[in-house]
């Protein structure tokens, strides 16, 4: 068996995206599984060495020990853990979001791997951010406002 994962986008436009990640773990667990392929988002130039995403909020429920956030990279760069419940809104005043940072062979996939999850342990995470670098498009967004 494995666990059950799933993927939901809930926005993806010339500027932005935001997901939802759920899992219900069979013991099994995740080991740097991408979550995010940044060159399948809307507007992708296609090269994948100068494509950035950042991270604005996450909010998250996480029922066993942890998530680790990863940009992808020669060597992952830990983005964040996530344990408990919570909420993160990075673009408030005094804020930063996180921006990839994962150097050398960076290609701005978002990856994630659990930590201590045995049968019945689960998460949800929605993610959301903005697109750094290596997007071109300026097609106008869902509500009709150009982003």
């Amino acid at each position: 068996m494995a666990d059950a994962v799933s993927t939901q986008v809930l926005k993806d436009h010339a500027s932005a995206w935001a997901v939802k990640l759920t899992n219900i773990s069979d013991g099994t667990g995740e080991s740097n599984v991408v979550k995010i392929s940044a060159n399948t988002l809307v507007a992708s130039n296609g090269d994948s060495s100068t494509q950035r995403l950042s991270i604005t909020k996450l909010f998250w429920n996480v029922s066993a020990n942890r998530v680790n956030l990863l940009w992808r990279g020669t060597t992952n760069t830990l983005i964040t853990t996530l344990t408990g419940t919570g909420y993160w809104n990075l673009v408030g005043e005094g804020s930063m979001p996180l921006t990839n940072n994962a150097g050398a062979g960076a290609n701005g996939d978002i990856l994630l791997s659990t930590a201590g999850f045995t049968s019945g342990c689960a998460y949800t995470i929605i993610m959301e951010g903005k697109k750094s670098t290596g997007y071109t498009s300026r097609e106008t967004t869902d509500d009709g406002i150009s982003p």
